[in-house]
């Protein structure tokens, strides 16, 4: 569990690289900020780009050599192993000697930047730098350098923990969540997640559930979540077009009286929002995104995952107490 935390902190130490070419010196000297002196030193300092270098293979020594002197693969050298091949496999997505990977496997367009695969290579050589311990020393030993490490990461980078690394000052919530910095966190990033039916992003926020576009009459009782909506109608005199202020998505339905209607986007609606007709009268409108197929696939691979890793961690204690 040290090993863990180390790891956990030491994924918090992300250098603020800027908009230069990414490179795999750059991303490792982001994964193995804890041993800078500033972002900068590091950065311009070929000696620390060489160290971060030594201490990968460091690692493969110490991989190496506990196979040897063990003659078996036991579950840290498995793991360790496994995240050392994923952690270098993934720098090496982010250079551009990787054009060719991209080229042949088509899918690995929806990843979008190759700057995304640090994610993988921070979190990898993060749970290296936790294992560490775990293949150099045991019992007691072990612990005590657990400790130290865990220690001298939280001081090295402590201003990660402060907003922009401390260069702001003291921040409240109050001052983070409104007026101009509360509009950019929700703005600042949004033409990255319209969906496609979404031509342009909405100038405001949205002021009601659902409006009556063409017709006469009341919407009343408005509520939603996560992924659902609901709302009662009232319509007078001919029927009335409806629209929910909501983007559409492949798998919402809507629902008039408990039966499903055909939903659609005219061509003047620009921010891909949800249109239907309704008949005159008192009607309940119910509408629900289910999920779509890739999403039901990776809500299944999380939960055999989490169901597994607890049930290799009981395995694990019995067969502990057994031997």
């Amino acid at each position: 569990m040290s090993g863990l935390a180390i790891a956990c902190l030491a994924c918090s130490s992300v250098l603020n690289i800027g908009d230069g070419p990414l490179t795999i010196n750059v991303g490792l000297l982001a994964i193995f900020s804890v041993l800078r002196l500033s972002p900068r030193a590091i950065i311009s300092s070929s000696f620390l780009r060489n160290r971060v270098k030594a201490l990968s293979l460091v690692i493969f020594v110490l991989l190496v050599f506990r196979y040897i002197k063990t003659r078996k693969v036991d579950n840290l050298l498995l793991v360790s192993g496994f995240f050392f091949l994923i952690g270098w496999f993934s720098a090496f997505m982010t250079h551009s000697r990787s054009t060719p990977i991209w080229l042949l496997f088509t899918p690995l367009k929806y990843v979008q930047f190759p700057w995304r695969f640090l994610t993988i290579v921070i979190f990898a050589f993060s749970f290296l730098m936790g294992a560490l311990p775990g293949l150099i020393l045991k019992g007691k030993k072990k612990i005590v350098l657990s400790g130290v490490m865990v220690i001298v990461l939280v001081f090295l980078n402590w201003n990660y923990f402060l907003p922009k690394g401390g260069e702001m000052g003291p921040l409240t919530d109050e001052e983070k969540f409104r007026g101009v910095a509360w509009e950019l966190q929700q703005n600042g990033g949004i033409y990255d997640y319209l969906p496609i039916y979404a031509k342009i992003a909405p100038n405001s926020p949205r002021e009601t559930l659902a409006e009556i576009v063409k017709g006469e009459g009341e919407i009343k009782n408005m509520e939603s979540g996560t992924n659902w909506a609901k709302f009662a109608t009232d319509i007078e005199g001919a029927d009335a077009t409806i629209r929910i202020n909501i983007f559409d998505f492949p798998d919402w339905k809507i629902f008039v009286d408990g039966k499903e209607v055909t939903k659609y986007i005219p061509e003047e609606e620009k921010s891909g929002r949800i249109w239907f007709g309704l008949s005159s009268g008192e009607h309940e409108v119910y509408a629900r995104l289910y999920n779509t197929p890739i999403r039901k696939i990776a809500n299944a691979i999380t939960l055999v995952s989490f169901i597994g890793t607890i049930g290799f961690f009981v395995m694990s204690k019995k067969r502990r107490f057994s031997d």
